[in-house]
């Protein structure tokens, strides 16, 4: 039997045991890219269409979003005044509107105090990317889709620790 990287050795049966002196290299890259996106954003205001869609939302400074986050919807943590939310947060196009691109996020089981807040800054962790942007053919489709996308954040944030009781915990 040859050496590890001759003929009939043990490299021949383990093609990439030559890849073990930096496997913690490629866990660190791993762990990094499991880590949670958190950002500032300042709050500006939006059109409305959320509220009249029955989902209302705070909008976002597109300045302020990350250039590593892709388009698309997302499960994430807004913290406002020391409280958390869970929220769904939209990033990109609206195409079944033909409008600019926006970052918004609606609170989930907010209800009205929504209008009660006044912010200016909010904190955003985001959790879990649930699906990219799409068309829909009318604003009904949108709306069964969105109702569904809440139900999908409220299923991933209640598996990552909800925080249903809206207080901020210090890690």
């Amino acid at each position: 039997m040859e050496g590890i990287g001759g003929t009939g050795g043990i490299g021949s049966h383990f093609p990439y045991i030559h890849y073990i002196p930096y496997l913690p290299y490629f866990i660190a890259i791993l762990n990094t890219l499991n880590q949670h996106l958190s950002f500032s954003a300042h709050t500006v205001p939006g059109s409305g269409r959320g509220k009249t869609l029955g989902v209302p939302t705070i909008n976002l400074d597109l300045a302020d979003v990350p250039t590593a986050m892709e388009e698309g919807i997302y499960a994430c943590r807004v913290t406002i005044e020391d409280r958390i939310y869970p929220a769904a947060l939209h990033y990109g196009p609206r195409p079944v509107f033909g409008d600019t691109p926006s970052c918004e996020v609606h609170l989930i089981d907010a209800g009205a105090g929504l209008a009660e807040l006044t912010m200016t800054q909010v904190e955003i962790e985001i959790i879990e990317r649930v699906r990219p942007v799409q068309d829909f053919d009318s604003p009904h489709a949108l709306i069964e889709q969105m109702l569904r996308d809440i139900a999908a954040c409220r299923a991933i944030l209640a598996t990552h620790g909800n925080h249903s009781d809206h207080q901020k915990t210090d890690s």
